[in-house]
């Protein structure tokens, strides 16, 4: 099985290498460019933002962190990336839309990663942003890249010269795509919820 699975990674890799690159690319450049933009932000945007994750971090302080259902919230998080995936798909801009997706994926994460530096510090924000960042989107960045391309194809198919049925029949094969795509979203979703305790407990000290 686990050959099985390293044959299809492997495979859907040499089939997909510029859809792969192009989505990289876009997510490196939402990265970088949101990192700069924080840089340049107004103290009191800065403030705005710091305050909205300190306000979070103290309501999981408070409320003793398990009260507090991060695998709940990104399992919706999830389904409606799906969604909007889907959706999406349907239009005659998908390729670009999908560009736009993954450079604000990259923007948002680089936003955060600054956030996480303003509250931790530097030592402290590094191991903060390795655990709840870095390690959660080794697993998370992969599959929503994965997904990225199947629905592409299926975008690709569905605006070709293709009966219906064959339509629907790549319909069924996009959602068996999305299904797969689910028990590893959930793992980072898990190991973002393990880890995060940690992370409680480095802003509880400083």
């Amino acid at each position: 099985m686990v050959i099985s699975l390293k044959n299809y990674v492997l495979k859907i890799i040499k089939e997909n290498k510029k859809s792969i690159k192009v989505f990289i690319f876009c997510i490196v450049l939402g990265l970088a460019t949101g990192i700069v933009s924080y840089n340049f932000l107004s103290v009191d945007n800065k403030h705005e933002l710091v305050n909205s994750v300190e306000n979070t971090l103290d309501i999981c302080k408070n409320e003793n962190f398990e009260k507090v259902s991060i695998l709940q919230n990104g399992l919706k998080s999830n389904l409606y990336t799906i969604i909007l995936f889907l959706i999406v798909s349907t239009t005659i801009v998908a390729p670009m839309v999908f560009c736009c997706i993954f450079f604000l994926k990259g923007f948002a994460i680089g936003i955060y990663i600054s956030v996480i530096y303003s509250i931790f510090g530097f030592w402290d924000g590094t191991l903060s942003n390795f655990l709840i960042n870095i390690i959660p989107n080794l697993i998370f960045i992969p599959v929503y890249i994965f997904i990225g391309i199947k629905t592409i194809d299926f975008h690709y198919y569905i605006c070709g010269p293709n009966s219906l049925r064959e339509k629907i029949k790549s319909l069924i094969y996009l959602g068996y795509s999305y299904i797969i795509s689910m028990p590893f979203f959930f793992l980072s979703i898990v190991i973002e919820q393990i880890v995060f305790p940690i992370v409680l407990n480095i802003y509880i000290k400083i």
